[in-house]
């Protein structure tokens, strides 16, 4: 209960029932369960790149292959997720988990409501699921904004597991 209430408190999240959370020792044994029960031993796991080193030894300890997209950056510097790269290794590796990090670590990068809804829109079209990493979403400085993935969009909504911890902010 203290989870769900803490969730409508710092982000805004209203309808996170205490039975769907879980505890993990630590935000990458979440992902490593979720990768185990989302992907097939040997089975391929979608990774935007720069990447969080511990993804990259958290698909490995799960037995799952890592398929890397990387992010590219616009006019402005700003890192963007490449939508098409995506869509065509989504196909190509016939994948059906992908991790985001939200905010972005390595980059800082924090993903608008737009990207997020493009992000659910390319999931959905696959029936792909998302796990989001989001345990530095209480390291955000205005003028962006932190949005939960599964707030986008309905699809993220039912199709992501979010892993968030306290080590970070407390």
């Amino acid at each position: 209960q203290a989870v769900s209430d803490g969730a409508k408190v710092r982000r805004g999240v209203e309808d996170i029932a205490p039975e769907h959370v879980r505890y993990q020792n630590g935000s990458l044994g979440g992902v490593v369960s979720a990768i185990q029960t989302l992907v097939q031993p040997g089975g391929p796991v979608l990774v935007h790149l720069p990447s969080y080193t511990g993804f990259t030894y958290a698909i490995a300890h799960a037995g799952r292959r890592m398929v890397g997209s990387p992010l590219v950056r616009d006019q402005e510097g700003i890192f963007r997720m490449d939508l098409e790269d995506m869509e065509r290794k989504i196909v190509e590796e016939h994948i059906k988990c992908m991790i985001i990090c939200s905010p972005h670590n390595p980059t800082g990068r924090v993903w608008s409501r737009q990207e997020l809804k493009q992000l659910g829109a390319l999931c959905e079209r696959y029936a792909v699921f998302v796990i989001s990493d989001e345990v530095w979403a209480d390291f955000v400085f205005k003028p962006a904004q932190y949005l939960p993935a599964a707030a986008a969009c309905d699809y993220l909504r039912r199709s992501t597991v979010i892993v968030c911890g306290a080590s970070k902010t407390f």
